[in-house]
């Protein structure tokens, strides 16, 4: 009986130092804070609230598992470098081919949050830089505005690092009239440094500055139609034979360095004996090349605006083909020589051609399309011709 008591109290002794320690437990936890939410909120410089929300589950004497909730996460910790240059090849790269007074001082950029519509701002130093420093990771609309240097450029196009054109303003506008800038998407999830080479437009002649001895196409200003005659040589304005001829002729002599006019891919390349001439019955192109752009822009076809996803360059009646279909290539890459092959059928007889190059911009890829573009700068629409450089460009053949 004795040691039963003994027993008894040393259990009863037991249980009341467990509720004790239990209830100072519980009023510790409760000073602490810690049976309850706690909330804090720490404010970050230029950024920002984050709020903090720690979640405790309580057993019989412990705390087992905590939970972390952050809201509105913008962690100030991401770097872009932002480097504006003009861009003369197309590459997206700064590098030797650009002109030595090419980088762009005092240029505007802005990165606009997609989520929040915060803005960043800056302007390049004379270096044609500046770096946004701790910003929140997140998705931006980038824009940067063309006026800049060289005004009387009219910058109106960009080439990223990746190689891809887009506008920088809204269906290819230019300063003059003041139309407004165009976003372009990016994503900072972490430090990231970005080239944006501008330019006045994508395309240039396939040629090097002064190399064209004269061209014998006519443009029609009213029609965007390119006609010559049968034998190639009338270039007064007469609405000729050959209204088919979607391009134009340039009269340059055999092995004439032929260069790409504005960055893309190489969609075909056919040497003039691999053809079948069942399907040109007007003309054989002869040898020929066409390249495909990655430009983002608006172009006009005969009637209502399309946003396109991508037109192509024609190179036709060449020599020698130096490049081969998947090849990148970059504006004024060295791609073919000029010659004369292939020519115009006259009673179902092949009639050659003079030495000449054969150029014609078009939408898709058909080598004969009457989707064919404006190749002259008209001065009555700007946007028709908004794409093609000063530095090398076509002009109206007065």
């Amino acid at each position: 009986e004795l040691k039963g008591r003994r027993e008894f109290l040393k259990y009863l002794g037991a249980g009341v130092l467990g509720g004790a320690i239990g209830y100072a437990a519980r009023d510790i936890a409760q000073y602490a804070g810690l049976m309850k939410p706690l909330t804090r909120t720490v404010t970050q410089t230029a950024t920002e609230r984050i709020t903090e929300t720690f979640t405790q589950t309580q057993t019989t004497s412990s705390v087992t598992s905590v939970e972390m909730k952050t809201s509105s996460v913008y962690r100030p910790d991401i770097e872009f470098k932002y480097v504006s240059f003009f861009d003369y090849n197309l590459s997206g790269a700064l590098d030797r081919y650009e002109p030595k007074t090419g980088l762009l001082p005092n240029t505007k950029v802005v990165l606009k949050d997609t989520a929040s519509d915060k803005r960043f701002t800056g302007f390049t130093d004379e270096q044609g830089k500046y770096d946004f420093d701790k910003i929140p990771a997140g998705r931006y609309m980038l824009y940067q505005s063309p006026e800049c240097k060289y005004p009387e450029k009219d910058f109106r196009y960009w080439t990223d690092s990746e190689g891809n054109t887009h506008e920088l303003r809204e269906n290819g506008g230019s300063i003059i009239h003041n139309s407004p800038l165009k976003g372009y998407e990016i994503e900072l999830m972490n430090d990231r440094e970005f080239t944006s080479g501008i330019s006045i437009g994508p395309f240039t002649l396939p040629f090097k500055r002064r190399t064209i001895w004269k061209w014998i196409s006519h443009f029609d200003v009213s029609r965007r139609v390119w006609n010559v005659n049968a034998l190639g040589v009338d270039y007064k304005g007469g609405h000729n034979s050959y209204a088919g001829h979607v391009g134009t002729d340039f009269i340059v002599p055999v092995g004439t360095e032929v260069l790409a006019c504005a960055p893309g891919i190489v969609f075909q390349a056919k040497k003039e004996e691999e053809l079948d001439l069942s399907l040109y019955p007007n003309a054989s192109p002869g040898s020929f090349i066409i390249i495909k752009h990655n430009i983002n822009a608006p172009f006009q076809r005969p009637g209502p605006w399309y946003a396109i996803d991508y037109l192509t360059t024609h190179y036709a009646h060449l020599s020698e083909i130096l490049v081969k279909e998947g090849d990148i290539v970059k504006r004024g890459d060295l791609i073919a020589y000029s010659g004369k092959s292939g020519g115009i059928f006259i009673k179902g007889k092949l009639v050659p051609t003079v030495p000449h190059l054969h150029l014609g911009l078009v939408f898709g890829v058909g080598i004969m399309s009457s989707d064919c573009l404006d190749f002259y700068r008209n001065v009555n629409d700007p946007k028709s011709l908004c794409f093609w450089s000063k530095d090398n460009a076509p002009q109206f053949p007065f």
